[in-house]
């Protein structure tokens, strides 16, 4: 049944109600979790070049890193408390506020990232940081995930080296609002009343199965 994804329709209608009054580029750097996550081996880099381009950055650790990388959270800590441009989201503050109040986000393999584009229309920069699984079978490379094959289509994938530049360039295009749309479109059902399709097929089901008996 295509039904779609109920939270990137909730996306949707939190950025369709929220209006902003800010002048200030906000990234939002939103890493996943894992042996080779960005935070543990580019965040204090990530979070200084973005703080010395004069932009504000909101990191969003995943909930794990404040467990398994506490060397870096308390490194962004220090930051925090020098730099009122830098902010450290911990998982009982966590809301979609960070979502809705940032431009853009900086991620690795996280499935946030197509949330937050999907739901948000707005880009993503990836680092280019090994993949979570590296030992892929011939079945799966022909079958890569949605999450491989679409990192440069919601945004830009760069190298740690050139990571301001790419920072600058995607900040620089205007179009990809509508980019992004066109790609949900593509890959996504319903993306603005899937919780309304999915009511509807339950109630359906649920009527079939008492006709059946």
């Amino acid at each position: 049944i295509p039904i779609g994804y109920p939270k990137i329709e909730e996306l949707v209608n939190l950025n369709y109600k929220k209006e902003l009054d800010k002048t200030n580029i906000i990234i939002l750097f939103a890493p996943s979790w894992g042996e080779f996550n960005v935070l543990r081996l580019y965040g204090i880099e990530i979070i200084n070049i973005i703080l010395g381009l004069g932009y504000k950055v909101i990191v969003r650790p995943h909930p794990n890193s404040f467990r398994f990388d506490k060397e870096v959270i308390a490194k962004i800590e220090i930051i925090e408390n020098r730099n009122q441009e830098c902010s450290l989201e911990h998982p009982n503050q966590s809301s979609m506020n960070s979502y809705l109040e940032s431009d853009m986000m900086v991620s690795d393999w996280s499935g946030a990232a197509y949330e937050y584009a999907f739901g948000l229309l707005k880009p993503v920069l990836f680092i280019d940081a090994p993949m979570k699984k590296k030992n892929y079978s011939d079945i799966e490379m022909k079958n890569l995930p949605m999450e491989y094959i679409c990192r440069d289509k919601i945004g830009k994938i760069t190298k740690i080296n050139s990571f301001e530049n790419s920072l600058k360039k995607i900040l620089e295009k205007k179009n990809w609002k509508d980019k992004i749309k066109v790609i949900r479109e593509n890959y996504l059902y319903n993306p603005t009343n899937s919780i309304d399709i999915a009511i509807e097929n339950i109630h359906k089901m649920k009527k079939e199965t008492n006709y059946a008996r």
